[in-house]
């Protein structure tokens, strides 16, 4: 039979036993005919080993395959909700600086209003003030020309 060993096998991947048996399937397959019934199902048997590690190898590149396209999915979902997540965060922080810009702009309008309205009445009280002063001189003036009448009279009399 075929001389084959485990070092010849390793890191082929059972390709050179395939290259071996069909190097070498004419004196193979006489020999075997030659064991009748028995050489023919030795035949069938390896065929069928050959067909099942080829099905296996393409069958773990399609599994593999299959689970790339999964994680690539996967990924792809995960950076649809990244992104949509940030846009949300961006639209609620231009809310939030829209809001926060309205509240300092009515600050300072209701701190300028209070602003005019003290100093408007500062200067009402200073009017005031030197009005009251005015009268209160005046009052004066009118009690000191009173008290010079009565004098007047007090020494007329």
């Amino acid at each position: 039979m075929v001389g084959l060993n485990e070092a010849s096998l390793k890191g082929t991947g059972g390709c050179y036993l395939e290259t071996e048996i069909v190097t070498e399937s004419t004196g193979l397959i006489s020999t075997m005919i030659d064991y009748g019934a028995l050489g023919i199902m030795v035949i069938f048997l390896a065929w069928q080993h050959l067909q099942l590690t080829k099905r296996q190898r393409e069958d773990g590149r399609s599994a593999q395959d299959r689970s790339d396209r999964v994680m690539e999915k996967f990924e792809a979902q995960l950076n649809d909700i990244h992104k949509k997540y940030e846009d949300r965060e961006d639209q609620l922080r231009l809310r939030y600086d829209t809001v926060i810009a309205d509240l300092n702009l009515n600050r300072d309008t209701l701190k300028n209003e209070i602003h005019l309205g003290l100093t408007s009445a500062n200067e009402k009280i200073d009017s005031l003030a030197s009005k009251v002063d005015e009268g209160l001189s005046e009052i004066r003036d009118m009690k000191q020309q009173d008290l010079l009448r009565r004098a007047h009279r007090d020494a007329q009399s």
